[in-house]
């Protein structure tokens, strides 16, 4: 009970995974931020996606 993979099965499954680390480093770069880390209570949704979007911004302009 020990299936090995098929040399196609591996290779997707290593893309697949370098697509996870690369999207995990971006939530964790994005949560030095403490946007999504603390509870924001403010009703407006727009002003929650603007911090949002400024932290995305900022970890984009971090690591480029």
């Amino acid at each position: 009970p020990h299936p090995s993979l098929t040399k196609i099965q591996h290779r997707a499954n290593r893309h697949h995974s370098s697509i996870r680390v690369l999207v995990e480093h971006a939530i964790a770069g994005i949560k030095t931020f403490h946007c999504l880390t603390h509870r924001i209570r403010n009703p407006s949704s727009a002003l929650i996606d603007q911090f949002f979007g400024l932290a995305g911004g900022l970890w984009n302009y971090k690591i480029s």
